[in-house]
């Protein structure tokens, strides 16, 4: 049985270098691209066999949502309790109906947001020993919901900053609670950071150069993710590099074909067996 479903898997199955290629074929590098990517350089880099299953990357993204999840319902726990202590009576100001809004709205996103992070764990738990042209294709073709618990949690810590931040007023001496709005608008660059280290590309310049008087006419060297790298050689019309330090040959495309997707439609090895 296990021989005739490595037989049925493997058969016009797509090597580890071309599916390199199809995720970064168009699009915007999400977290799980580049996991992904990482994943397979490094099997192709150290010379491994063309098929051999992906190893951390999905172990990874799966501890990553398993964060996101437990996150989400943390803030959705501190969200209600805010809603239940909170005194609600009919003289109460617009901009306490403001923060309760924001509370309600940060509550339900909070849930929505743990529910999600559970499916996408859910969703790569269920795929990981598939194979990996099955993998790469389920992560291109779910890409906008396996990005979207991130920005969405993201967005939620805002609606919980910014109510806590109107309600203090009434707990607080005026100089305390501004004191306590200065605090946050200050920590609030944990946005910016985040912005910088995890959404914007990361290219740095090689230490030797950024720490060394080097001379004017030395070329600078700039350090770059694997996947930029191809993507950047994509841009530029260059081949990917297979690993060995030679280009791939014509037979291997360096976009993704997805047409031959909907001819020869990847499914999951269970399936391949019933077949």
């Amino acid at each position: 049985m296990g021989a005739f479903t490595d037989a049925t898997t493997n058969m016009g199955q797509r090597t580890n270098t071309e599916l390199m290629a199809a995720l970064v074929s168009g699009g915007r590098r999400q977290y799980q691209d580049i996991m992904l990517y990482n994943d397979l350089h490094g099997m192709v880099d150290s010379g491994a066999p063309a098929h051999q299953p992906l190893s951390s990357g999905l172990d990874g993204l799966m501890n990553v949502y398993d964060r996101l999840y437990n996150y989400g319902f943390s803030l959705a726990g501190y969200q209600f309790i805010g809603l239940a202590v909170s005194s609600i009576n009919d003289d109460i100001s617009l901009t306490d109906q403001l923060a309760f809004f924001l509370l309600s709205c940060g509550f339900v996103l909070s849930c929505f947001s743990a529910l999600l992070s559970f499916c996408m764990y859910e969703y790569i738990c269920g795929i990981r020993h598939e194979s990996n042209e099955f993998i790469v294709t389920g992560m291109n073709t779910y890409r906008i919901w396996l990005f979207l618990p991130h920005p969405l949690l993201l967005f939620n810590t805002g609606l919980f900053i910014v109510p806590f931040n109107i309600l203090i007023h009434n707990m607080l001496l005026p100089y305390f609670a501004m004191a306590v709005n200065l605090v946050s608008c200050v920590l609030c660059a944990g946005f910016y950071i985040h912005r910088q280290m995890i959404v914007n590309k990361q290219e740095y310049v090689f230490l030797a150069t950024a720490t060394t008087n080097m001379d004017s006419n030395t070329e600078t060297v700039t350090l770059c993710r694997h996947i930029n790298k191809c993507t950047d050689a994509i841009d530029d019309g260059d081949a990917i590099d297979d690993g060995d330090g030679t280009a791939p040959s014509e037979e291997t495309p360096l976009e993704y074909d997805s047409s031959q997707i909907q001819i020869q439609p990847c499914c999951r090895n269970l399936r391949n067996c019933r077949s």
